[in-house]
């Protein structure tokens, strides 16, 4: 069966499953499967903060005339507002852009617009290296200009391994890991061939294959930047996609997924590429799970670790709350509104007699020193005899 499917995958292909937000919904089961992705938000990614702080200086100083005027204005107190009609449309509610407040927001906000451009062009570039695969090597026809540095670095890395459409055993695909209940887009599955190029016989003999080709896990990603930069968590979306089971169709049909003898990370960037085995072993998958574990009590708990209502008061105890303010209420209206007290607290708020004879002391007295130091230091009455708890302090 994976025979079949390695050698015949492009007659099988029908294109990945889009998910459905944070999910992948199985055609044909509708089980929901997290999306890796998703999972490995849970991870503070490293670069992202000085990123975001950079992008706001930036534009500080690239607005500055914006910038200093808003200094000036009074608030619209209107920054925060949601309105329900379309973006194009300004009503009276909706602010104003130019205050202080509203400045500041935009610049705040930067990074969340320019990380959706960068998604944007990332995806474009995912799917014009799928078309070049699934289509003999030719670039779609509507590609985009803006790309051509990512292009340029793709054909050079392709050059310089000897690869051709045929090294990619699989493009593109959806992947499922039922055991844990995830799911993925896999960027490929890819053949290096040892004795194609110096570079190809390296990088087989790096994953431990000297004189032979190795089947790789591989993520394309692009990068705005100069020079090579790659992140932890890229080894553990690469070990989460190795360890998936199956690979679905878009009709439901499921293929299990071909081994890989390793996994690598290929950056595209307008300076060139960088093409970097990553570790994708047991460990690094587990780490992943420890994430993915996470992310679901985060999901599904996190908001009532914190919450009043996950420590509701017993109904019993309750009842015998209400039952003992009932009968302190009574006792008041028979003492003329003044609540007589029984017990130990009665003796703590009676008065001393004052003496100046010396005597041993008495019962009362060493009662009184025997109290629980909460009660004695703190003033804080005894169980009511009622309550079902023995605790000193009720609540």
């Amino acid at each position: 069966m994976t025979a079949a499917l390695t050698r015949n995958w492009r007659d099988l292909y029908t294109g990945p499953v889009e998910p459905d937000g944070e999910y992948y919904t199985h055609p044909a089961t509708q089980r929901r499967y997290v999306r890796v992705s998703t999972a490995l938000e849970t991870k503070a990614k490293q670069g992202l903060p000085p990123w975001a702080a950079g992008l706001a200086a930036e534009a500080a100083f690239a607005e500055l005339p914006r910038v200093v005027a808003a200094s000036r204005r009074r608030p619209c107190e209107r920054t925060y507002n949601r309105c329900d009609h379309d973006w194009q449309t300004k009503c009276d509610r909706c602010p104003c852009g130019e205050c202080r407040a509203c400045v500041q927001k935009a610049l705040t906000n930067k990074h969340w617009t320019e990380k959706k451009r960068r998604a944007d062009e990332g995806t474009a570039v995912h799917n014009a290296i799928e078309h070049w695969v699934l289509h003999n090597g030719i670039w779609p026809a509507d590609f985009d200009p803006q790309l051509e540095p990512y292009r340029k670095a793709f054909e050079d890395f392709v050059r310089d391994y000897g690869l051709t459409p045929d090294s990619w055993e699989m493009a593109e695909a959806t992947i499922l890991n039922h055991t844990e209940g995830y799911g993925g887009t896999l960027d490929g599955q890819v053949r290096f061939a040892w004795g194609v190029t110096e570079l190809a016989n390296d990088f087989c003999a790096r994953l431990g294959k000297v004189g032979q080709d190795v089947r790789v896990t591989l993520d394309a990603k692009s990068r705005e930047d100069e020079g090579t930069r790659l992140y932890v968590e890229h080894s553990l979306q690469l070990a989460a996609y190795r360890h998936a089971e199956v690979l679905l169709m878009r009709d439901g049909t499921e293929y299990p997924l071909p081994p890989t003898d390793g996994a690598a990370i290929l950056q595209l960037r307008p300076d060139g590429y960088a093409l970097r085995p990553v570790v994708a072993d047991e460990r690094t998958y587990r780490a992943f799970l420890t994430l993915l574990s996470f992310w679901r009590w985060l999901d599904e708990f996190g908001d009532t670790a914190i919450a009043a209502r996950s420590f509701l008061l017993p109904e019993d105890y309750k009842r015998d709350k209400a039952n003992r303010k009932a009968r302190e209420k009574r006792a008041a209206a028979k003492n003329n509104g003044h609540t007589t007290t029984t017990g130990a607290s009665a003796a703590a708020k009676k008065p001393a007699k004052t003496t100046t004879a010396r005597r041993p002391a008495s019962a009362a007295k060493t009662a009184v020193k025997e109290r629980p130091l909460s009660e004695r230091v703190l003033g804080i009455p005894p169980a009511h005899p009622d309550s079902p708890y023995d605790d000193p302090i009720p609540f």
